[in-house]
């Protein structure tokens, strides 16, 4: 497959769907499979999948919006480490509704009257707080000695596949190959264990 090829291929998507079916496949068993852990893990996936393809075809004329979809899951990452209590499934559900009707916008292009604001400035902000958040899920699945060796791998594999969006525009091959390759890394992190997502709580 040529590098071209594989530039056309949106692979923050790839990793959304296979989040997907990781929480089908090894979590629907859990007590706490619909009162968490299926819209936490909805909120990442709408997010990464929306991603992938507004960083494919360029919707820079939507990119507040998925810079948006962006802080929506940040808070659903800070409701749940803080673990507000009774209220957390609540709140959970609430912005993966939110969520929803953000990846709705963009698929249908909805312009927000309020914001209205493009430019690929804010893809790129949104972008950041991913790779970040890559990086600090491994380092919290190393401080806390993970004894599940796959899961550090999620963290690694968003890391890398957001960095090389990040560096595509100074080495387009670099960028594409590193996109490539922590794509192929989500999906055997996905496919080994079951809820491998971005959740701080190692």
């Amino acid at each position: 497959m040529s590098m071209k090829s594989l530039e056309q291929i949106p692979w923050f998507s790839v990793a959304g769907a296979v989040l997907l079916v990781s929480l089908f496949l090894f979590t629907s068993t859990s007590p706490n499979f619909i009162t968490e852990l299926v819209p936490i893990y909805l909120t990442e996936a709408l997010l990464f999948i929306v991603f992938g393809y507004a960083l494919m075809r360029g919707h820079t004329e939507d990119s507040f919006t998925v810079f948006l979809m962006a802080c929506v899951w940040l808070l659903d990452q800070i409701l749940t480490w803080s673990n507000i209590g009774a209220s957390l499934s609540m709140s959970l559900w609430l912005l993966a509704a939110i969520q929803l009707v953000l990846a709705y916008m963009f698929l249908t292009r909805y312009k927000l009257k309020f914001a209205n604001v493009g430019g690929e400035a804010w893809t790129y902000a949104a972008l950041w707080v991913i790779f970040l958040f890559g990086v600090a899920k491994l380092w919290l699945n190393l401080a806390y000695a993970t004894p599940v060796a796959q899961m550090p791998i999620w963290g690694v594999s968003i890391a890398i596949l957001s960095f090389g969006y990040i560096v595509k525009p100074l080495s387009k091959d670099a960028g594409v190959a590193m996109q490539a390759i922590g794509a192929l890394l989500a999906v055997f992190s996905a496919l080994t264990i079951g809820g491998s997502g971005l959740l701080l709580v190692p």
